[in-house]
């Protein structure tokens, strides 16, 4: 556990950047914990809250521009390959279209919210042939208020995180 903590501690912003690209990139990764984490060890040592919130920000932003580019170049076939992989392959393209076609791009602001809509609205935003300045627009306030949540619930439960890592340190 000391290793973990020294890795959050000495590299944290790092560790966040990564696990959030890795996540909102597709890989079935961990992000919202390390983001809870180093929230909470940031206010234990009374330090801003910004820069997690920026890195993790920008992470989820790189990763949905990639979506939001494949959904540009390759549009329906992209669409096709993720809903085949989804838990409900029939209704994936179906009900992310009738969202997206209802709401547009504001959907982007709560698509972190709703599971397996986030990567297919980043992808049919491109496909539908959203703007750059749009999307980026929308989908930063999106990514900034999802990464905000995790912040603050590190900031709030921050020594319940801290007690947890101890509990966790002494079962080894």
């Amino acid at each position: 556990m000391d290793t973990l903590l020294h890795v959050i501690e000495s590299y944290g912003l790092w560790v966040v950047f990564f696990c959030v690209l890795l996540d909102q990139g597709g890989l079935p990764f961990p992000s919202y914990a390390p983001m809870i984490v180093t929230a909470a060890l940031a206010t234990d040592k009374h330090e801003s809250l910004w820069p997690v919130l920026l890195v993790a920000t920008l992470a989820a932003l790189i990763a949905d521009l990639a979506w939001f580019a494949g959904g540009r170049r390759f549009g329906n076939k992209l669409l096709r390959l993720m809903c085949r992989v989804s838990l409900s392959p029939d209704s994936c393209v179906g009900m992310t279209r009738n969202i997206y076609a209802k709401w547009g791009a504001p959907s982007l602001i709560l698509a972190k919210y709703i599971p397996g809509f986030a990567a297919v609205s980043t992808t049919l935003a491109g496909e539908s042939g959203t703007s750059w300045r749009r999307f980026i627009i929308y989908d930063g306030i999106g990514a900034a208020l999802w990464a905000a949540g995790a912040i603050a619930l590190g900031a709030m439960f921050h020594e319940a995180v801290e007690a947890l890592l101890g509990q966790l340190e002494q079962l080894g």
